[in-house]
């Protein structure tokens, strides 16, 4: 099997998917003010070890740095978390219309998250 090394741009793709699945734990320990402590922090960590480990196994096994991975992990967390704080007047808008009408499509949820705007804005 060919192993090619990977592109920054391919990397970018892996960690915006990374990042994503990370957000819903932290909109999850937003929601419910928790994710505070150190047996949360260590959820996360794990659950983001999972992720890494595995988008970046599928995509570059030979791309699994040895060194750096830790901070480079909590960096990836950090990141899930200001994406949710900064879309989060977005998620409560969906949550809201969902709760209002039970289903949304995909232009329903842009068009909510086009409406509210990013926090601060």
């Amino acid at each position: 099997m060919d192993v090619r090394e990977p592109r920054p741009r391919d990397l970018a793709q892996v960690e915006a998917h990374i990042v994503a699945s990370l957000a819903g734990l932290a909109a999850e320990y937003r929601l419910l003010g928790i994710g505070h402590g150190p047996e949360y922090e260590a959820e996360a960590r794990d659950y983001a070890d999972q992720c890494y480990s595995l988008a970046l196994l599928l995509s570059y096994p030979q791309a699994l740095p040895a060194e750096g991975a830790r901070a480079y992990r909590d960096g990836l967390w950090l990141r899930s978390k200001g994406l949710v704080a900064d879309r989060w007047p977005a998620v409560e808008a969906v949550a809201m219309a969902l709760l209002e009408r039970g289903t949304l499509g995909a232009k329903d949820v842009a068009r909510l998250a086009r409406e509210v705007g990013p926090s601060g804005a």
